[in-house]
């Protein structure tokens, strides 16, 4: 159970990062018209969802492997 309920959530986190980052990425001239704040938000949106995720796996290891 526990299984299936981590790779349910892996598959909806990248789900929702693919979305997330397609539609700021054809969305993000509603922000700014900027060059370099387009910039700045091309080269953040894969930095944030990788971040997640790697905090996400730092919970559930920590979580089920206790180390102490």
């Amino acid at each position: 159970m526990t299984g299936g309920v981590v790779q349910m959530s892996f598959i909806l986190g990248i789900g929702l990062a693919v979305v997330v980052g397609l539609a700021l990425h054809f969305g993000d001239i509603i922000f700014s018209k900027d060059p370099n704040v387009l910039r700045i938000i091309a080269i953040g949106i894969p930095v944030i969802p990788i971040y997640k995720f790697i905090c996400k796996i730092l919970f559930f290891y920590f979580l089920f492997f206790n180390l102490d």
